[in-house]
């Protein structure tokens, strides 16, 4: 558990932290919110109504972090990366570090054993509607793990995994789902494909 403090830059007449299931209590004091946190949780904190939200991510410890020297490894450090579409081949990862920065787009085809790690965000907001193809799109891939990272502002579907086999999806945040038909994950002609842990806020379909 940890205490989350929360200085707002206006006066707090109100606070809801959703999910409001894990009965979460917060203290306000003038511009100051305070509540516990009781483990890795994806939260919002609302203040004043929805349309301030923050979005509180807490995730867990990494503990298989890959090595920047290894081969396989499309290692972004911190900082921003301009890196547009980053093609993944059987085998390899792509690691966003907590402190990246991405801009750009995931792809792999015909691939097995991929991997797209990491605490880091991966920014689709510079690409225009038709320019690239999703976010994260897999197609005909086997063995796939998506796990930790920030998916923001796609142009189109974030997360699509297409006619793959035993994907696993967990921890992942999207975000910024602003434009039209900015869909979530959307899961298309695929089998053994397992969704946990993730937060989704999406303008249109957040998983299909």
């Amino acid at each position: 558990p940890a205490e989350v403090v929360i200085a707002s830059a206006r006066p707090v007449e109100q606070v809801a932290v959703r999910p409001l299931s894990l009965g979460i209590a917060p203290e306000v004091e003038g511009d100051t919110i305070r509540f516990q946190l009781p483990g890795p949780r994806h939260l919002v904190v609302e203040v004043n109504g929805w349309h301030h939200a923050l979005h509180l991510f807490a995730s867990p410890i990494e503990e298989d972090v890959p090595d920047p020297d290894d081969p396989t490894v499309r290692y972004f450090g911190p900082g921003v990366h301009h890196a547009g579409e980053i093609i993944l081949h059987s085998g390899e990862t792509a690691y966003l570090h907590g402190g990246a920065i991405v801009h750009g787009a995931i792809h792999a085809e015909d691939a097995h054993h991929v991997k797209i790690l990491g605490r880091g965000i991966l920014d689709s907001s510079t690409i225009q509607r038709f320019d690239m193809g999703p976010t994260i799109c897999l197609g005909r891939c086997t063995d796939v793990e998506i796990r930790g990272i920030v998916v923001r502002d796609p142009h189109v579907w974030a997360v699509v995994p297409a006619m793959c086999q035993r994907v696993a999806i967990s921890d992942l945040k999207l975000i910024g789902l602003w434009r039209y038909n900015a869909d979530g994950i959307d899961i298309v002609n695929c089998r053994d494909v397992l969704i946990e842990d993730c937060f989704v806020r999406s303008f249109d379909d957040s998983i299909v």
